[in-house]
């Protein structure tokens, strides 16, 4: 795990940033075992994960890699 947040909306939801490249999206209304997704974004490590909420049912998330790139 690299970075974090709880989402601004859900409670209960959480994003996770991780070092090989993907981001694990928590529910814990739904699962609290295991990430309800788990997506991979990137090939190089993830450093910080931003929120960015447009609307209450929509959020778009901002991604910082160890190369500097924006997702």
């Amino acid at each position: 795990m690299t970075s974090g947040f709880w989402s601004p909306s859900r409670p209960g939801v959480f994003y996770i940033s991780k070092v090989d490249g993907s981001v694990d999206v928590w529910d814990l209304l739904d699962k609290t075992h295991e990430p309800s997704i788990t997506q991979s974004v990137s090939p190089s490590a993830i450093t910080k994960i931003y929120p960015h909420a447009v609307s209450r049912k929509l959020l778009n998330l901002g991604l910082v890699t160890y190369d500097s790139y924006v997702i």
